[in-house]
């Protein structure tokens, strides 16, 4: 066991957040008593600290989807996926016009 106020510090600062972040976290789903007063400030951080990981989860999920999207673009530019791509990006630009049209045909007929 270290010292409070030994050269790491940043474990212990962690662990009292982590801690205090699980407590109050159990705290905001207690629905046996009333959210108000000192119980409600601390579920209100609770709910605070659940928004933050979520945030976190969801950040983490997209920067991953995007590495591995920007991991395919050679296989898409060289050899046969230039044909692929041409393909996609054709019916993508059929898709918009045609989408347009109904747009323009829909809000002129009304």
């Amino acid at each position: 066991m270290g010292s409070w106020l030994g050269p790491n510090l940043m474990p212990d600062i962690s662990s009292i957040i982590s801690g205090l972040a699980a407590i109050t976290t159990i705290t905001f789903f207690l629905y046996t008593f009333e959210h108000k007063g000192i119980l409600g400030g601390i579920a209100k951080t609770g709910r605070i600290f659940i928004m933050c990981a979520f945030g976190a989860i969801m950040g983490t999920f997209l920067m991953g989807n995007l590495a591995t999207s920007i991991a395919q673009i050679p296989n898409l530019v060289t050899g046969y996926g230039t044909y692929v791509t041409a393909v996609a990006v054709l019916l993508i630009m059929i898709d918009v016009l045609s989408s347009r049209r109904k747009r323009k045909l829909s809000t002129s007929g009304t």
